[in-house]
């Protein structure tokens, strides 16, 4: 038959709203974990989501943590008798989706519980969940609307406690459970599936080939089961012949009357008592399903992501494999930087299976990944800062590939071993000594436009590179590029410098690595190309610390990321916290101290700190996102739904890196499981808004009260004035009429008054600027 996909069009599902503090979730979704058939879809549990696939119009459609479920990585799929849809997160959270309404709900009680799921069984109207620890047992409970777990089974008779289950069926009256032990049966009758006189267990003694079972399947009345190298039938009493396969198989079901069974690599098929294998050696097959489509019945196949190549969705008509598709999107989950460059295109850099970088433009992801792009010394190691120029380029530097530059459609790699990392004196960068590969880097840029490079531990010795604007004006070519090498007093490990950034007075700051000291600052005195008149300053930042602070002794000499704010404080982030430079940065260094960020709400790693237009501050941390205000207020913070103080949407406690369009207000978030964009009101300022300042405040919410907002403090006219919660919860909308003439009076939009705290206000005008102020409201 035509393999039906070249009819297959491919759509990326999302949403924009002006809407401040909306959530929207890109993700890569092309690793697939797991398939399941329903009547009229086919559902892929992914590393970033939920997709549907409708057979007959070949579309693709994503659910992500901003849609409805608990987390975006899957590690389970299932039915229950509703039709409702089982999606397993990491960590033991199940959602459950409604396929007509998209209505989802909740399942907390394996939270923390559990990390992986071989099998969801569903049998009548109840759930069993096989897990890493044991299985699951679920019943429908009316009172809640919602299933809860009804019995925890941690013992299969003989076999250890709270042993992982490596698959399940129910089969012919009975629940069976494979596992590192042995088979293991229930009659589906039992009462009490917890009781260890429920479960009968089989090992070689009984006639299975080996007690480590991997994988179980149907033909007929017979089950058949899995090890690591064998399979056998069983007809509920006895054991057949052990047939050979060389290799374990993890999924085994009919087929147009066939018995199949697949391996990581390939798809056999039972005959005349041999496996015989049906398709070429394919690595990453992760699920199998039968499915129809236009009346033909199909193999879906799942294929998880890959160096050599990126996952999806494969059909097997028994024959022929079709070639691999899947939805559109960023190349890959884990990402390490993000940046805009000067078309206003996000880039993102992505690690994990799929190295590479993704662009963001006109609403379409456009992936140069490892696994569909390029080869080349570069995508071993993978992207980790990202920074753009002025001439619509962008660089990524990486942990030891050097440095990948992105022009015009052309990408180019910097490092020893890639001939375009050559100019007419040699390599642009080297690698470290003892190794004639490895070449780690950084980039960062000076606000005149120029790039900047660090060459940790270089056996060059040129530890600094800037890219001039006459060479980026060009894009690559054989002119060199400037070095400069760190004053050496002090000595100590001046080779050992990390990230890099462009101070506003004409100076780059060089931060220590892990193996490293001391910070190198470098006042080029306006000639980038003569180095001779350069002027270097060195410090440790402990050294330097101001006596009034208290964290210091937390604070790691490494530097993870500069920022400089709009009033001039230097920010420096640190695996152990975060500092700033006391009255902001000069002309002169002499007199630089340094303030430890003591009060830091979340996390303890400072990945990236981030300046918006309004001179907040975004700290990206290893547990969460907080905002400081020009003010020195934490004004937001923003960890996962199921954070107890600071639930969102969020995509994952993880953050790396964070950016900002000034001109729409959407703040975008990198995380290690995809990337978050949020709307928010913080828009560059435009002459007709200055800052809001409602009145009075504070504001007693008890009835009587009133707050306004002069529209002349303003500097002009607003359309409507929303209140937040500083979490980002609407509490009430006025129109401009409303807010001058008649106020806000405390309450919410459902009438009851708001509880004592502090509320962020926002005006806006129908062209899309905003202007935001504070509320302190005392509650009665």
């Amino acid at each position: 038959m035509p393999l039906l996909l070249a009819l297959l069009a491919l759509t990326f599902v999302s949403s924009v709203s002006a809407t401040p503090f909306r959530w929207t979730t890109f993700t890569s979704v092309s690793s697939v974990r797991n398939v399941l058939v329903t009547e009229n879809n086919l559902w892929l549990g992914t590393t970033g989501g939920l997709v549907r696939f409708d057979p007959q119009s070949g579309e693709f459609e994503t659910y992500n943590n901003t849609r409805g479920l608990a987390m975006n990585a899957t590690v389970g799929l299932g039915e229950d008798a509703q039709g409702w849809i089982w999606i397993v997160a990491p960590d033991g959270r199940i959602t459950r989706l409604n396929p007509e309404t998209g209505q989802t709900k909740i399942i907390s009680d394996l939270q923390d519980e559990i990390f992986e799921v071989s099998s969801i069984v569903a049998v009548g109207d109840e759930m069993f969940l096989g897990a890493n620890n044991g299985i699951y047992r679920f019943a429908f409970f009316p009172i809640v609307d919602n299933y809860r777990v009804s019995e925890r089974v941690r013992v299969l008779g003989n076999f250890p406690t709270g042993i992982a289950i490596h698959d399940m069926i129910a089969h012919e009256g009975y629940l069976y459970a494979t596992t590192i032990f042995g088979l293991a049966r229930a009659p589906l009758s039992s009462t009490q599936f917890s009781a260890p006189a429920s479960w009968t267990g089989y090992t070689v003694a009984d006639g299975l080939p080996a007690n480590n079972v991997v994988g179980l399947g149907t033909h007929g009345s017979n089950l058949w089961i899995a090890t690591q190298s064998q399979t056998v039938s069983f007809d509920g009493t006895t054991f057949g012949t052990p047939i050979e396969t060389g290799e374990a198989f993890n999924h085994m079901l009919e087929y147009l009357g066939d018995l199949i069974g697949a391996s990581e690599s390939k798809l056999y098929k039972l005959q005349d008592g041999t496996w015989t294998p049906l398709t070429p050696l394919q690595y990453g097959l992760s699920s199998v399903a039968n499915v129809t489509i236009d009346g033909e019945p199909l193999l879906a196949v799942g294929r998880s992501d890959l160096f050599e190549r990126p996952g999806g969705i494969q059909f097997f008509d028994g024959t022929n494999l079709s070639p691999i598709v899947a939805q559109e999107g960023i190349g890959g989950n884990v990402i390490s930087s993000i940046e805009f460059d000067a078309l206003g295109n996000l880039w993102a850099a992505t690690a994990g299976l799929r190295l590479g970088v993704s662009k963001f433009g006109n609403d379409q992801w456009t992936a140069y990944t490892r696994s569909d792009t390029l080869q080349g010394e570069f995508w071993n190691d993978g992207p980790v800062s990202t920074v753009g120029d002025d001439y619509g380029g962008m660089w990524f530097g990486s942990d030891g590939g050097g440095v990948l530059y992105y022009r015009d459609g052309e990408l180019h790699s910097y490092n020893p071993n890639e001939s375009a990392g050559y100019d007419v004196d040699g390599p642009r960068l080297s690698n470290i000594p003892g190794s004639n590969v490895y070449c780690e880097t950084r980039v960062g840029r000076m606000p005149t436009g120029e790039i900047l490079i660090t060459n940790l531990g270089s056996s060059s010795g040129r530890y600094i590179a800037v890219v001039p604007n006459d060479w980026l004006s060009q894009g690559d070519n054989p002119a060199p590029w400037v070095y400069f090498v760190p004053d050496s007093t002090p000595s100590a490990r001046i080779n050992q410098v990390d990230q890099i950034f462009g101070d506003p007075f004409g100076r780059f700051f060089a931060g220590a690595s892990r193996n490293g000291n001391f910070t190198y600052v470098c006042d080029m005195r306006g000639t980038v190309a003569d180095t001779s008149d350069d002027v270097w300053f060195n410090y440790d930042p402990v050294e330097l610390e101001d006596a009034a602070t208290t964290c210091f002794e937390d604070i790691n000499r490494e530097v993870l990321t500069f920022a400089v704010d709009h009033q001039n404080y230097l920010w420096v982030g640190t695996p152990g916290g975060a500092y700033y430079s006391q009255g902001g940065l000069g002309a002169s260094l002499s007199s630089l101290r340094f303030i430890c960020l003591y009060d830091l709400p979340v996390g303890t790693k400072v990945n990236d700190i981030h300046v918006d237009s309004q001179d907040n501050k975004w700290f990206a941390t290893d547990n969460g996102v907080a905002v400081l205000d020009p003010t020195f207020t934490w004004i937001h913070v923003f960890q996962i739904s199921s954070s107890i103080d600071y639930a969102s949407d969020l995509a994952s406690n993880a953050v790396t890196s964070i950016t900002s369009n000034p001109e729409t207000g959407e703040v975008w978030l990198a995380t290690l499981d995809g990337l978050s964009r949020l709307q928010t009101p913080y828009v560059s300022r435009k002459p007709e808004l200055d800052k809001v300042v409602p009145y009075p405040n504070p504001f007693r919410a008890d009835g009587t009260h009133t707050m306004y907002v002069d529209s002349d403090d303003l500097g002009g006219r607003f359309d409507d004035l929303r209140v937040f919660t500083l979490g980002g919860r609407l509490v009430r909308e006025l129109t401009w009429t409303e807010a001058i003439s008649t106020g806000w009076d405390g309450r919410n939009s459902k009438g009851n008054l708001v509880a004592g705290g502090v509320y962020l206000v926002v005006a806006t005008t129908a062209d899309g600027h905003s202007a935001t102020g504070k509320i302190a409201v005392l509650g009665r």
